[in-house]
Parts: structure tokens; sequence; C-alpha cells
């Protein structure tokens, strides 16, 4: 299918006759009013096919080039901070001779229709859900994380700060206690979050514990705290979001004119993603002074955004800033999350004709998370995850309206940032065992005293730089308008700090070597600054057209993206196509196909040690005393990781008319390569030694001829998860009713999701005959898999009195199904190894062989399941009212019924709520013109 589709792109284009049409430049002169008839001042007007724009001035009049046919019909767009978001539509060259008047409204509650829900979105894109400045003003927000909750089968979650705040989309992760699980790390790490036009990339962020090390994969290496975290919460926190996506709780509202979510098959201009796309753009221009507070029972969030036009032709400036701190509990505040964002842009358009458009930007954030040692818990440990982060950003737009170009974009960004993750402990053993070595073989020990403090520290200085040239152009073919962009995109990632750092003589209490004369893991430290820069890039080239058939519209786009990703190339052929089925109904179909580089966290995760003990001969004196060990290491090449890759098709059906708006998505996508972890095993053959014991000196070691068979494991990264993942999508939206002054918003989702992980899976068993060399120490057995189901709905009233300047809106969600289940397959296993590491495989499996008879598993061969037993609902409510004609208070509640159910799964002793417990918050928007 990807090369039939690569196929038919070539063939449209290589095979077309190109004719120039009858087209010229023609100029729109235009004015821009208010609900007074008074001016728009610094307005933006924007060409919707083209993206080209030019700014009114300060009496609201403006000149827009316009290089097209005559009878062309383009869309425009006019937007401001503080105004509402319009649209309108003109047929090329029957207005050229005169001033053609446009109507913007202030956004405020006065107004006839407010949007209050998210809409399908008229983009490239079939899938496309738009949330615009209308519907951002209506929604209590302490990040887009809270309204991206708006989107179908989302869950829908009070505002908070708590937690990190990563994006799934179409996919159901299995529920873990931590939220994290390696195939919603792997669902966010590929969506890819644009702002600006640029890309916010997490490649840099190696802010984790070594993943190797851990059984659990990649959702496990995160850095915890232990036990309590304030009152009446005993889980483990960790502000990580290394080897996910963006943490949102990081990107603020405030400036925010609109935000696009594609969960199906993008523009083949977005690279580097394989799970959605969520495109931002932010407002540069004139904007009046907007001072905001938000206050909420566990945070108080403050925040500013100024536009200001410029004198002597210099262009726009804006500014701002947010601050928020939160607390977990107010009455214990052990969990803290404080965040400090400021931003500035200027906008300039140069040229006699304002041709040629330039933002600059600057952004700085810090953010500091962190649990402090509960009191009354003394072994407990404490977690800080603090960073800060400064960005410098430019967008160049040239209008060059020429028949062979229309316009020409360069998009740049820069991003450096300090990460420092630390850990505090008390450790309290007898002795503790060391070594400095970094060297496999045999090496002399070090003791260490056993209760002490354990300080770790994690410092990362991520620089991410993403460049991004594009090209776009219009031509014929007999009748046939093509409107085709082409161009690429680099990005290059590294890490320049100091690394994991660790005292050896001062380890974890889970990262060292037991004093029983077991193996354990242990851990050096680690140079990020060593590592090599991640280089990845990528061209493009997309055609889009209307053709008709049978006399009704088909709008089509078809795009090829040729991606290099560490040093793998992969071809991404994508499509969009739509056609109008009649005046009210629109067909979609779409495929394509994407994929995600690993980042540095999965290429050079550092190597992993491990200290056998051969020898430990303690007299209480160390000057007595030896401890002979060997270390084993084990380095993972980055060469070995490919890209993740998708594949989308989906299926989209709408109907607009007299205000009914429906919009249905079918989806089916499959992600392979997926990053995760596999057991490995080696067997070693160390040698024994006799101690002979000398006054006042070390003991002398002699070897006996004997040696020891002895069995470490360790976790290799590959590319071994895949998912399944079919849905339904449906967004409703009805009529207003006039008698009640209310209109009705509906949305319900349902993915299923069957996970997999490629290969084989193996299990180790205690060897209960050491002298045994065929004794079985280690089954082979077939991988499971996992089917998960989610579905959620959503039904909102929006009661609007604008005479009153008042919007009641009143929320349901319901959890209709939870549903995770693993299929039962057999116990019996298809190999072993043997304790010396000999590997045999398992023809006729015999359950009396005393050698192998331990091997057979009873755990897994009956299914399980873990359903959710009912329907679960929850409220909410919220008000919004203009006191002033400038200032808006509202009120939310967040679970307004203190509705609460519990339930457990079969055989498990944990409760889950599914709703969390009543939060409040009020908000003051203060509006300076």
């Amino acid at each position: 299918m990807r090369l039939l589709a690569s196929i038919c792109l070539l063939l449209l284009l290589g095979n077309s006759t190109v004719t120039r049409a009858q087209s010229g430049t023609f100029q729109l002169k235009g004015k821009i009013i208010d609900g007074n008839n008074k001016p728009v001042s610094f307005a933006t007007v924007v060409i919707e096919e083209t993206k080209n724009g030019v700014t009114a001035d300060e009496n609201g009049v403006f000149t827009l080039p316009l290089n097209a046919r005559k009878g062309d019909r383009l869309n425009l767009l006019f937007s401001r901070i503080g105004m509402q978001t319009a649209k309108d539509s003109i047929i090329v060259g029957d207005l050229l001779n005169q001033l053609v008047v446009f109507r913007m409204y202030e956004l405020n509650l006065s107004l006839k229709e407010i949007k209050v829900s998210p809409e399908s979105g008229k983009s490239i894109s079939n899938s496309a859900i738009v949330i615009d400045r209308d519907v951002i003003e209506q929604t209590p927000a302490l990040s887009i994380s809270d309204l991206l909750n708006l989107l179908p089968n989302q869950k829908f979650t009070p505002p908070s700060l708590q937690n990190v705040q990563n994006l799934n989309l179409r996919i159901a992760p299995t529920a873990t206690n931590t939220g994290r699980s390696d195939y919603g790390l792997n669902n966010a790490f590929g969506i890819a979050i644009i702002m600006d036009g640029n890309l916010i990339s997490n490649n840099a962020n190696m802010q984790s514990r070594n993943p190797l090390r851990s059984a659990t994969g990649l959702s496990g290496a995160v850095v915890t705290t232990g036990g309590s975290v304030g009152v009446g919460n005993t889980d483990s926190y960790s502000g990580d979001n290394t080897f996910g996506g963006i943490d949102l709780r990081q990107i603020p509202t405030e400036n925010i004119s609109k935000i696009e979510v594609i969960s199906g098959v993008a523009s083949a201009k977005y690279g580097e993603m394989t799970d959605g796309a969520v495109i931002i753009e932010r407002q540069a221009g004139y904007s009046p002074l907007y001072i905001r507070t938000q206050l909420r029972d566990n945070a108080s969030n403050y925040g500013f955004s100024k536009g200001f036009h410029l004198k002597n032709n210099l262009g726009a400036l804006n500014i701002g800033a947010n601050y928020t701190s939160s607390f977990m509990d107010n009455r214990d505040k052990l969990k803290a999350y404080k965040r400090l964002t400021t931003n500035l842009m200027w906008t300039k358009y140069f040229g006699k004709d304002e041709k040629v458009k330039n933002t600059f930007s600057l952004d700085y954030s810090k953010f500091l998370d962190g649990v402090k040692k509960d009191p009354d818990e003394e072994l407990d440990k404490t977690a800080r995850f603090d960073s800060w982060n400064f960005a410098v950003a430019n967008r160049l737009l040239f209008n060059v309206n020429k028949n062979f170009m229309k316009s020409a974009s360069l998009n740049m960004r820069l991003s450096y940032g300090e990460q420092v993750t630390s850990t505090e402990e008390y450790v309290n053993k007898p002795v503790t065992l060391y070594t400095l070595e970094t060297s496999p073989g045999i090496h002399e020990g070090n003791f260490g005293p056993g209760q002490y403090t354990s300080l770790s520290m994690i410092e990362g200085k991520p620089i991410n730089y993403t460049a991004s040239l594009d090209f776009n152009t219009e031509f014929y073919t007999g009748n046939l308008k093509h409107r085709f962009t082409y161009g690429g995109n680099f990005n290059y990632s590294a890490n320049k700090g100091r690394g994991q750092l660790f005292d050896p003589a001062l380890p974890r209490a889970q990262a060292n070597v037991n004093f029983n004369s077991k193996a354990g893991l242990s851990e050096r430290y680690y140079d990020y600054s060593l590592i090599y820069p991640q280089k990845d890039g990528g061209v493009y080239l997309e055609d889009r057209f209307i053709t008709y058939i049978l006399g009704k519209p088909l709008s089509s786009s078809i795009g090829l993206r040729l991606d290099l990703q560490n040093k793998y190339k992969v071809l991404n052929p994508r499509s969009n196509f739509r056609y109008k089925l009649s005046g009210n109904f629109d067909l979609g179909l779409a495929l394509g196909f994407s994929s995600k580089a690993p980042g540095l966290g999965q290429l050079y995760p550092g190597p992993v040690f491990f200290d056998i003990p051969l020898v430990i001969h303690f007299t209480g004196n160390e000057s007595t005393s030896t401890y002979l060990l060997y270390t084993d290491r084990y380095d993972q090449e980055p060469k070995d990781i490919k890209p993740m890759k998708s594949f989308t098709t989906e299926l989209n059906l709408s109907y607009h008319k007299n205000g009914y708006n429906f919009t249905l998505n079918a989806f089916y996508k499959n992600s392979t390569n997926g990053f995760g972890t596999e057991t490995r095993y080696k067997f070693l053959h160390l040698p024994k030694y006799n101690v002979e014991e000398q006054a006042g000196t070390k003991p002398n070691l002699t070897p006996t001829g004997e040696y020891l068979n002895t069995q470490v494991s360790y976790y290799s990264l590959e590319n071994n998860l895949a998912s399944k993942n079919t849905g339904l999508e449906l967004m409703m939206a009805f009529p207003k009713f006039d008698a009640i002054a209310t209109t009705l918003n509906a949305a319900l989702g349902i993915t299923r999701s069957e996970l997999t992980k490629e290969g084989l899976k193996s299990t180790s068993y205690t060897n209960d005959q050491p002298e045994n060399l065929d004794y079985a120490t280690v089954g082979v057995y077939e991988n499971g898999r996992t089917i998960n189901v989610q579905s959620r709905g959503r039904l909102s009233t929006n009661t609007h009195f604008p005479k009153l300047r008042l919007m009641i809106r009143f929320t349901g969600t319901f959890d209709l199904i939870d549903k995770n289940s693993t299929p039962g397959y057999s116990g019996v296993p298809i190999a072993y190894y043997t304790a010396d590491g000999r590997y045999f495989e398992v023809k006729n499996f015999d359950p009396a062989d005393p050698d192998m008879m331990h091997l057979l598993r009873t755990d897994n061969v009956k299914s399980s399941n873990s359903d959710q037993p009912a329907i679960y609902s929850n409220f909410h409510a919220n008000i919004s009212k203009d006191i002033l004609k400038n200032i808006t208070l509202s009120f939310n509640v967040y679970n307004f019924f203190n509705y609460r159910p519990r339930f457990r799964i079969e055989g498990s002793t944990d409760a889950r709520i599914p709703n969390g417990r009543p939060t409040f918050g009020a908000e003051l928007v203060w509006k300076i013109p």
C-alpha cells in the first residue's frame, strides 16, 4: 500500500500537463469595524488557502494582494486577541474598485453566539479538531492539558498540576498505579507538539534511571519518591517524563489563539510523529491588557498578557507572564509544584506591500516540582524535579505572489535548559560493599559504613534545535487547480549535562550488593556530555486539489515524506480525501504512514553494572578484611534502535444543517517498532577461592580450581512493542433551544487496543540443584497479549443570556467501559537454559522430568479480566458573568455531587475510585483596552 500510494502521487504529478491560467495579481482593499461601527485596529487578515496575510492599520484598513484567477473564491480569517475570530469569503475580481467592509465583534458574554466546545476543523486532515479562543476563554484551565480533556474519549479531570501530564490519542493503555505504561509512553512520545510552526522536542530529555536495569521497562525507570506525598495519599510520585511526550503542565493557555489536534492522518508537512499532532498557535499582534487570576482549592494562578503596536512602523510587541503555585493537599504541603513562564513576541511586516512577515519570540520557563520529607516517616525518600528552559524562535514568511511560487517560510527554534533530579534517602544496614571499577573483570572492592544518607542526582542540559523550510505554489492542469507544497525539516538534539551523579560509597538501597554474597545491580557516574548528538530530518511534497465526481466536489490531499531517523530511511505516504455527498453530508477517507525517531534516552541509556561477590571476608576491621568481586558490564548499541512506525486509516462522515453538526470518525491504527525492554541472561563461569587468614593483614586468597556457575539478568532495549487500535469518535452539536436559551453538545468515543510484545519472554528460577548442570534455570515461553477497551462520553448544556452577560454550563461525563483482559495461553515452555548457559528447545515437554517439571506455569493458563463493573457518571458546573464591561468572573466545580463510587477487581485488594474528590475554582479576568 505504501508503494501504491507513492506511485499514484508520482503519476499524478508526472503526467499532468501544466498550463498557465489567466491569473494575475489583484488587490483587496478592506476595512474592519466592530459591533459599534468603530475601526478594529491592527487585526490580522489571512487567506485560509495560502496562509498569506497582512495586518490592518490603526484605522482598521488593509490592502491584501490576491494572486489568483478572476472568479476564484478565497476564504478570509480575521483575528485579534480580545475579538471573536471572524470568517468571510470573497470572489476574486468582484470587489476590486471599492472598499469592502468586514465586521468583528468583541469577545465577551454579550455576543449572541459563543463557542464552548471543540469543533471539527476544515483542514488538510479529516480528523482535525479545533479549540479556538472562544472555547479557551470559557474553559477553566491551568495548562493546555485541561483543554485537551475536551477531546472525545479523554478522561475528564479537574484542573491540576500535581502529576506529569502526557497526552494519549487513540489508544487504550493498561491502567497502572503510577499512571505510566510502556505503551502509553510510546503513544505520548509519538505525538508531535508544534508551537508557532516549530516542533517542541522531548528527544534530549534524559532525566531517568537506566531503563536497562528495570524489569518493568521504560515505565519503571523513573525516579520516584517512596511512601506518602500528602494526607491520605500513600502513592509514590515521579516528575519524570523521559521516554514520553512533552509534559503539558509546562504550557499555560495565555496568548494561545487556537489549538488544532490531529488524531489521524496529518499533512505530509509534519514529521517526527506516529500518533498525532497538537498544533498550537499564539497570537502575535495588538491586544488589550489581560490580567487573570485563578484561585482553586489547591492552586493559585496569576498571569497577564498585552500586545502593543509600536510607533514608527516598528511592528507589534506581545509580552506575557504566568505564575502558578499548587499543592497536592493544602492540609499537608509535602507535594508542591510551582511554574513561572514568560514570553515575548515581536512581529513586523516589511516592504511596501507587506510581503515579508517576521515573528521573533523569546520564552523562558522555570519549574519547581518536589516532595518534602514526611516528618512522621523518617525513612521516606524526598525527591525534587527542578528545571528551567530558554527558547528563541523566528518565523519568516515571504509572500512572493508569483506564478511559480506563492510563498516561502523559514521556521527556526533553539532551546536550552537545565534539569536537576535529586533524591535523598536514609540507608540502614550493617556494612556497605562497593567498588569504583567500571571495566569488566575481577577487582578488589571496598567496605564502607552501613548507616548514611544517600544522595543521588541527575543533571541534564538538553539542547534542541529545529528548522523547517516550506514552499507553496499554485498551478493548473487544465481547469484543475493544484495547491502544491514542498520543503524539509531538520532536528538536532544533544544533552551537555553532567549526567547521573552517584557516590559509589553511599549507594541507594536499591542499587548495591547484598552482604549475603548475592550479585547486585550497582550504579556508576554517567557523563551525558560524551553522548553523540542526534540528527534527524526529512523532506516532503504534497498536492491539494479539488475535482468533481458526479457533479460533486472531491477535495484531495496526496503527500509523500522521506525521513532519515537514526540512520534509517523511512518513506511515509499520506492522503486525505473528502467528498461532498450532498449539501449537508461529507464523506472522508484517509490513510497514511508515519514514523518517530528514538530519543537520546532510548539511544544512550548508559551502561549496566553487576557486582558479583567472590569473597566477602569481613572481620570488623577493614585492614584485615577482603572483598573480592567480579564486575560485569553491558552497553546498549544505539545503532540497533529503529524508528517507531504506524499506519492509520480512517473513515469520516459529517453532517451540517441548521445548527446541527455531527461528525463521526472510525479509525484503525497499527503501531509497530515500539520501544520496550527484553530480558537477557548471561551465564558466567567464575573461580572459587580459599581464604587463608593472616595476622594483622588481609587474608591470602588462592584459587581452588573449582568454578561457580552464576547467572545474571539484564534488559536490552528493543523495538518489540506493537498495538492495534480500532475505534469510533462521535461529536454532536445541536442548535439553540431559544425558549430556554440553551445549546446541547455531546461527545462519545470507544477504543479497543490489542497490545502485544514481539518475541519470547523468559522467567528465571532459583537453582535448587547447583551441582546439576542439566537443571533448567530459565524457562522460555510465548509472549501473551493484552486487550483493553475504553469508552467515555460527555454531555454538556450551555445556557447563555447575552443581555445578562451570563453563561451557565453543566457537564456530565460518563465512564462507559473500562475493560482490561489477558487471554490465557499455555504455560508449557518452548525452550530453556541450563545452569551453565546451554540452550535447549522443548519439543515434547515432560512434566515428570525432574530437571524441567518446575518450568510448567499455571499462573497464566487462565485468562484474566479486569472490568469496570458498571457505568460511572460525574457532573460538573461552570458559571461565567461579565460583572462590568471589561471584568469577567467565573466559578467552576468538579464533581459537585461528591459522587465517588468504589469497586474492586476480582483477585485484587486495591480499590478503584473512578471519580476524584470535589474541587472548586474561581477565575477573574480584567481586560484593560
